[in-house]
This record gives C-alpha cells, sequence and structure tokens, in this order.
C-alpha cells in the first residue's frame, strides 16, 4: 500500500538561474559526500505557498536559522550545495548537517555496564530440573553444559541484546526469569554462536515449557473465576515474561529456512499478538520520579518489551506482506528512555543521569501524530537525540542505523509499489528475483528522487565502512531489519538509474539528479574497489551503473549473518544479478 506523504508538485525546487546548482567534478572515492550535502541543495518556495521539503535544512540548521552563510558561501549560492572541504577532511560537509554534531555532555563519560553473565551448575539444574513438566513430549529431556550455556547466554547479550534492548542487564538475574525465558534467551544466543542444533532444541524446549505455562494460567484463571484461589499479583509478571518469551522465540523461527521452523513462526506472530493484547498498553500520566533505580529498571524494561513486540509486529508485516496484528492507535506507552539511563552501571549513577534529564519521555501516540505530519519532523526529533548516529558500531548499539534505514524504506514505499507480490515467504530467490525484475519501472517525479537519494544514503553508509569488513562482520554489524530496507532500496535505485538512462535523451538530467548520479558513481566505485574483485568493471558508463548497483548490494548481503533469512536475501540479489546480465 502506497502512502502519500504529499504530492510531487510540492516539492518542485525554484529554478532560477541564480539557484541552480552546477554540476560538481566527479570526486575521489575518499571523497564521498555526506549525506547532507546533497540535500542542502533543496529549496523550496515557502512565499508561493508550497510545502516544505520532507528533508529541509533550512528548518532544523542552527546557521540557517540564524541567518548566517554556510562556511565557504558566497552571497547568493546559499542554495548550491557545497562539496568538499580539505581543511575539514576529504568527506565533511560544509553546510549544517541534518545529522548530530557529537554531544560533550554528562552523558558520554560515563561507561555502560557490560554483561558478562555466568550459568552456573545450580542455575542448570534448576533450568533441567524444570523440563519435568514436558517429559511427555521430550522423554528424558537433557542440556548442554554450564560452559556451553554461559556462551549461549553471552551470545544473547552480544548479538541479540544490542538489536532488541529489554533485558536490563545491570540488574539482570538470570534465576528471577522463567524457565522458559532463560531458554529462549539461550536458543537465540546458540544461534548467534552459530550452534544451529543446540539451538533449535533449546527453542523446543522452551516452547514446550511455554505452552505448559499458558496451560497451567489457564486453569488457575478458570479457578480464580469460580472463587477457587487468589490469582494474586504475580500474574502481571508471568503475562511481562512470558511475552519476552515469544519475542525471542517468534525473532529465531522467524528468519530461518527449516520450513518446520517458519511454520512455527506463523503460531508464534498470532500468540505475540495475544500476548501483547494481554498486556496493559496504556500508561498514565504518573511520574517516575520516586521510584527507586530496580523499581524503574523493571517499569522500563517492561516498557520496551511491548515497543519491541509491536516493532517485530510490524517487520513481520512488512517482510511477508501480511496485515499488522496490532495497529498504532493501539499502542499508547511511553517512549524508551535515553540510552546511558539504560546502560547506566549502577544505582548512583543512575539517579545522577535522571537528575540531569528530568524532562520524561513522550507517549508513543502523541510522537506518532507529530511523526505522520512528515518524515522532516522524524529527522528534526532524530537529530535531536545525541546518542543517534550512522555508525552500525555505535557504542549506544545499532538502532540509530537501523532507524536511518527504515526511513530509507519509508521513503522508497512512498512511490514503490511492487512489494505485496515480492513473494518472500516462498523463500525461493530465483522465483523472488523474477518477481522484482519484471516488476514495473520508476518514475521520474521528485518523490523518485528523494528516495533515491535516501537509497544511496544507505549503500553509502556501509560502503565507507568497507565492503569486505561488513561482508564478514555481519552477524554484528547487520540485522533482518536493515536487510529489508537494503533489498527494497537495492532494487529501487536499481530501476531509477535504469528508468534515467532511458529517458535521458527526451528528458535531460535535472541538476539534482545530475548531482545524485555522480554520488552514485563515486559509491559504486568505491564499493567496487572495496570489494576487493578484478573481474569487476570500475569503469562509470552510465549503462553499466545500475548493474553495477546490485553488483555492490549482492557482496554486501552474502554475508556471515546466523539467520538463514539474510542469507537467502543475499542470494536473491546475486540471483537478480545474474537476470540483469543475461537481459
Amino acid at each position: 500500500m502506497q502512502h502519500q506523504v504529499g504530492s510531487s508538485s510540492a516539492f518542485e525546487p525554484r529554478r532560477s538561474d541564480k539557484t541552480r546548482p552546477r554540476r560538481r567534478q566527479s570526486l575521489a572515492p575518499e571523497q564521498i559526500p555526506q549525506p547532507a550535502d546533497f540535500l542542502t541543495g533543496i529549496h523550496h518556495d515557502q512565499t508561493s505557498g508550497t510545502e516544505p521539503g520532507l528533508l529541509d535544512n533550512h528548518s532544523i540548521s542552527p546557521l540557517a536559522q540564524q541567518g548566517a552563510q554556510a562556511p565557504g558561501q558566497q552571497e547568493g549560492d546559499s542554495q548550491r550545495p557545497q562539496f568538499g572541504n580539505n581543511s575539514r577532511g576529504p568527506s565533511a560537509p560544509v553546510f549544517p548537517s541534518i545529522f548530530p554534531a557529537p554531544q560533550l555532555a554528562l552523558a558520554t563519560q560515563i561507561v555502560p555496564h557490560f554483561a558478562s553473565p555466568r550459568v552456573t551448575p545450580f542455575d542448570r539444574s534448576r533450568l533441567l530440573s524444570s523440563l519435568g513438566r514436558v517429559e511427555k513430549i521430550f522423554p528424558n529431556p537433557c542440556l548442554p553444559s554450564s560452559d556451553a550455556l554461559t556462551r549461549y547466554l553471552a551470545g544473547y547479550f552480544t548479538g541479540f541484546y544490542p538489536l532488541v534492548p529489554f533485558t536490563h542487564t545491570p540488574t539482570f538475574k538470570l534465576e528471577s526469569c522463567l524457565p522458559e525465558l532463560c531458554l529462549a534467551m539461550l536458543a537465540v544466543g546458540a544461534m548467534d554462536r552459530f550452534e544451529v542444533t543446540p539451538a533449535t532444541e533449546l527453542f523446543y524446549l522452551a516452547k514446550a515449557l511455554l505452552s505448559d505455562s499458558q496451560q497451567r494460567r489457564a486453569r488457575s484463571e478458570m479457578k480464580q473465576s469460580t472463587g477457587l484461589v487468589d490469582n494474586g499479583s504475580s500474574l502481571a509478571r508471568q503475562l511481562i515474561d512470558e511475552l519476552r518469551c515469544l519475542l525471542c522465540l517468534a525473532h529465531f523461527a522467524s528468519w530461518q529456512r527449516d520450513p518446520a521452523l517458519r511454520n512455527e513462526a506463523c503460531v508464534l506472530q498470532s500468540l505475540l499478538g495475544q500476548s501483547l493484547r494481554s498486556n496493559p498498553l496504556e500508561e498514565t500520566a504518573q511520574s517516575e520520579q520516586y521510584l527507586d533505580w530496580e523499581q524503574w529498571a523493571q517499569q522500563e524494561s517492561e516498557r520496551r518489551t511491548k515497543l519491541f513486540a509491536f516493532c517485530f509486529l510490524g517487520i513481520q508485516s512488512i517482510s511477508f506482506d501480511v496485515p499488522p496484528s496490532i495497529w498504532c492507535d493501539e499502542i499508547n506507552l511511553r517512549l524508551p528512555c535515553s540510552c546511558p539511563e539504560w546502560t547506566a552501571p549502577d544505582a548512583t549513577t543512575w539517579s545522577m543521569l535522571r537528575r540531569a534529564t528530568p524532562n520524561e519521555q513522550g507517549l508513543y501516540r502523541d510522537t506518532l501524530d507529530a511523526l505522520l505530519s512528515a518524515l522532516q519532523k522524524w529527522t528534526s526529533l532524530w537529530q535531536q537525540t545525541p546518542e543517534s548516529n550512522l555508525e552500525p558500531l555505535d557504542p549506544n548499539g545499532p538502532l540509530p542505523f537501523t532507524s536511518s534505514a527504515l526511513l530509507s524504506l519509508a521513503y522508497v514505499r512512498n512511490c514503490f509499489d511492487i512489494f505485496p507480490t515480492r513473494k518472500i515467504f516462498t523463500w525461493a530467490p530465483a522465483e523472488i528475483a523474477q518477481v522484482l525484475r519484471t516488476s514495473p519501472p520508476v518514475d521520474r517525479k521528485w518523490s523518485s528522487l528523494l528516495a533515491a537519494y535516501h537509497a544511496t544514503n544507505l549503500l553509502a553508509t556501509l560502503v565507507k565502512l568497507g565492503v569486505q569488513y561488513f561482508k564478514h562482520n555481519q552477524s554484528v554489524l547487520w540485522s533482518v531489519e536493515a536487510t529489508l530496507c537494503g533489498l527494497d532500496c537495492s532494487v529501487f535505485l536499481e530501476k531509477w538509474l535504469r528508468r534515467v538512462n532511458d529517458t535521458m535523451q527526451d528528458l535531460p538530467l535535472s541538476d539534482y539528479e545530475i548531482q545524485l548520479v555522480d554520488w552514485i558513481k563515486d559509491v559504486v566505485y568505491e564499493g567496487l574497489s572495496s570489494a576487493n574483485d578484478g573481474s569487476f568493471d570500475t569503469t562509470s558508463r552510465p549503462a553499466i551503473l545500475p548493474d553495477q548497483i546490485i553488483t555492490v548490494w549482492s557482496h554486501i548481503m552474502q554475508g556471515n549473518s546466523p539467520f538463514t533469512f539474510i542469507r537467502m536475501i543475499g542470494e536473491v540479489l546475486d540471483e537478480y544479478r545474474r537476470l540483469s546480465v543475461r537481459s
């Protein structure tokens, strides 16, 4: 479904000679421009009643608000994009960036807590004892050694947790978790360590225990309804732990090639939606200032669990082209706290950080209303977050990078409506590639230009890290969400470039299209050089640029991720590249 943010005519730049950007000379690979370089050339006529652009620097950059000229600009050149400034480094933009500058605040001096948990023999015995509840399904169940379980738990915190940080590591205690949650965390961690067989066994054990717990709770609720027992206050804790368990299990099963696990994912998706609805999805305006550290951590962890479950269901909807299980208007929780507060190693540090940031986070629904007014508002709010940047290896975690990738996806889907026919659910790379290859062409409207820019920006971010480095560290740097964004962005950008090549004789390139194509050439050249394969043609001939985009993305996707879904998407792009070469 397309979501129109605005008509293309509303974003047409003014075409006076004075403000027309000049074509820049091709940059060396190390001078790939920053995202703001292209955007600073976008101008919108505010006096004629047109809307500002979705990423209008003038609405958010400090210098623009003060009426100051950017460094290196001449009077009258305020609308021209500025590239390169050797005094500030080869790739530094000379105009105020839409992305945040480093914040020299108290929080940057705090060393976040790093989890290094152990699974003791006592912990293992407790888990093994709990498996007696499912002996009818799994006769004589067994578990790996304590050392192996410790390795898997470390895998959870180093692999899964940075992407889905709902476990509060400074106060985490394994013995306080339900056995099924422990086993689900261990299953995810074992998969992160590429130990597929024990990971799968732990998955099924966790699922069996979860099913047993749900049946026990149903019987208990039935007795409570007849007045036989008092349900007590432990129900809320049990429900949130079940939600955490389902989130881990659904994440595990959804991205595997095994048909049995994929069938389990369908069931778990439904259970996850039901479990999420069984937990409170509304928050009052009650202040958190009277909570101690552990009470606050428990409340924040519960909030994050619900929000991440909601986000995961949304990612499944995007991935497999199915209707959403939970609607946005059902969620009215506060947004998560800042990274420094969440990773504070002790109560004293946390209290100090809380005093420094007294304002509570806004409600999700209020923030969403502001977000939907235009994607520019998201960018503005993203800029104001000190820990947001485009580095997948950011100390605060990869979520800001993933958010920027999802922003690129939003722009692409605003103008490219082929995705309900992708057939990703078939897990057949050749079939998926053929569907993508025969999909309709892309137009050259303003909305498509913005989408092409964001697709290029995502690729440029990865190329700067190095294609080979990224490819061989994919398990640390990459996520399912970013993979989906990469697939859509790569196919869209390839089709946009083909459209440009096919129509440029009848419809000459605009100044902004010239800038973007030049930037794409630089990114592709650097990407192919980093791929370190001499068989690739690294020339800048426009006719082969679309194929080279897919080649670079194909290299990036064929990495060492523990999730077969990500590797399958890499196979799709490789097959897509072969189809392009044949044609």
